[in-house]
């Protein structure tokens, strides 16, 4: 048996061992990505219309300051920010409209 075929030998032992040592963590690392998606869940349906209002409020005050030049940008944010906030609390309202022509941007 060669150099370079012990040294493959020990790779394989080694990368088993990490394997195995390394399965349970990933099982432990999984609940708690679990768990902490979950909670993040609960704090986002507890504050889903803090979240909207900020939001907008936020939209609001950079369309204050452009002079209306990105209303209709803005109004998307909104939208996409509300739906973001349903899709994350299972909680759909109804779905956002699509833009109209007047509203969007010229190229």
């Amino acid at each position: 048996m060669g150099f370079l075929d012990k040294l493959l030998g020990r790779a394989k032992d080694t990368v088993g061992d990490v394997a195995e040592k390394a399965a349970p963590l990933a099982g432990k690392a999984g609940e708690m990505v679990g768990g902490a998606v979950d909670k993040a869940k609960a704090v986002a349906s507890d504050h889903a219309d803090d979240v909207k209002g900020a939001v907008d409020e936020a939209t609001d005050f950079v369309d204050d300051k452009t002079g209306g030049k990105l209303s209709g940008a803005l109004d998307r944010v909104d939208d996409v920010a509300a739906d973001a906030v349903d899709a994350v609390t299972g909680e759909p309202d109804a779905p956002a409209a699509a833009p109209d022509a007047a509203s969007t941007p010229a190229p």
